[in-house]
């Protein structure tokens, strides 16, 4: 039973450090990993509070970020961290980051101007999604699958696909009307 006690309460505190939210500038951000190397995902203050960031018209994320004397590397972007952020025009993300959640930018109308940085393999379903003054993309070579609907309902009047993308799923440009050149 002791045993059982002392596993449930180091469970209790890992699960506690895991969790822990910080802000830093401008973001709210999620410790990934409180060892080294000690990472963190750029999230949302609370779970599903979407209109945190709904102020937000130009973000620069950085690539490391100081809490409690440690400083952490940004490597991730949380599922809907920017959803319906309806002021943001441009974000910039550093190269740090390597994985983004699904819906991340999901209704962001005004974004118009984003670079994707190089270490990304994957855009998720619904990143894009109703990103109606996203008009073009650059998508780096390391990226290799493109999830349903990710660009649904976007601007996108032209997208160059490079040939590390091994993967398209169904929908990913869903409803782009204005989409008149695709060159893979």
């Amino acid at each position: 039973m002791k045993k059982i006690i002392t596993l449930f309460l180091a469970l209790v505190a890992t699960s506690s450090l895991w969790a822990q939210r910080f802000q830093y500038g401008d973001f709210y951000y999620q410790i990934t990993s409180n060892s080294a190397p000690y990472t963190v995902k750029v999230t949302y203050e609370q779970f599903r509070s979407y209109y945190n960031y709904d102020n937000l018209t130009t973000a620069i994320i950085p690539e490391t970020v100081t809490y409690n004397g440690i400083t952490y590397s940004v490597t991730s972007i949380g599922e809907d961290a920017f959803y319906r952020c309806r002021s943001l025009t441009s974000i910039t993300i550093p190269n740090s980051v390597i994985s983004m959640g699904e819906s991340t930018f999901y209704e962001c109308i005004k974004l118009n101007s984003i670079t994707l940085p190089n270490g990304i393999t994957n855009i998720p379903g619904w990143t894009f999604q109703d990103c109606t003054s996203l008009t073009s993309i650059t998508i780096p070579e390391s990226v290799k699958m493109i999830g349903g609907q990710a660009f649904c309902k976007s601007a996108l009047t032209s997208i160059t696909i490079p040939n590390s993308v091994t993967n398209i799923l169904r929908s990913a440009f869903y409803d782009c009307s204005s989409l008149t050149s695709v060159t893979i």
